[in-house]
């Protein structure tokens, strides 16, 4: 199953609200594999080939992999022949939603640091309900990106495989901010020109037992006063 194209990336903790994410991760939990695919924003035409033709050929790859397999693919906002190539990447540090607020007034989060028309819809959420009991929730969207530009993005250097620590990031071509970036992470290869490929595991049950075994020894106590055994 192929979700996308999102308009604007999914990398960093971002992955976590995505719909374009969220709907690999339960076509995992019904048995089917899964890609996710979304393009950077920032550039007029969006080159939305660049996302299509690397999601298609990754098809083969999706059907070769165990069921279940979630794959989340980030296109950086170039033409198919300038992306410097296509990067296993780990999921970054990289948080989108920086506030939020019932503040009466309405003050919109800088465009800037904005990726992607559904972040601009998030940032105004109108909520309902019964008389006197309207108001607005003000969510500020940051960018993932150091600097926060909504470009393309091209960088000098070397760009690293899968887990080998090296690339991107580690020689010219830095920016303000990017002394810190991680090479191997997606918002870092995103930013750099690189498509970035990611393998999610969906929700489940954690079957740790040293954690159960320290839960269990408070759980008796903790619902004592409700009156329930542990």
């Amino acid at each position: 199953m192929l979700s996308g194209i999102n308009h604007g990336v999914n990398v960093g903790r971002s992955i976590l609200h995505s719909g374009t994410v969220g709907a690999a991760l339960t076509a995992s939990q019904l048995g089917i594999s899964a890609l996710a695919v979304s393009l950077r924003s920032g550039t007029t035409p969006e080159p939305w080939e660049s996302a299509a033709e690397l999601a298609v050929s990754l098809i083969p790859l999706l059907g070769r992999a165990p069921a279940r397999t979630v794959l989340n693919l980030n296109v950086p906002a170039l033409p198919l022949h300038e992306i410097r190539g296509l990067r296993w990447a780990r999921v970054s540090g990289a948080g989108l939603i920086k506030a939020a607020s019932g503040a009466g007034v309405f003050e919109a989060p800088n465009p800037p640091e904005m990726e992607g028309p559904a972040a601009a819809e998030g940032a105004h959420a109108f909520m309902e309900g019964g008389p006197g009991q309207e108001g607005e929730i003000v969510l500020t969207v940051g960018s993932p990106f150091a600097g926060g530009n909504g470009g393309g993005g091209r960088g000098g250097g070397r760009g690293g495989r899968h887990g080998d620590g090296e690339g991107e990031g580690q020689g010219a071509g830095k920016g303000a901010g990017e002394e810190s970036e991680d090479p191997t992470e997606d918002a870092s290869l995103v930013a750099h020109g690189y498509a970035a490929l990611t393998a999610l595991r969906g929700p489940r049950a954690d079957d740790d037992r040293a954690l159960f075994a320290l839960l269990d020894e408070g759980l008796a106590e903790a619902v004592a006063p409700l009156g329930l055994a542990g």
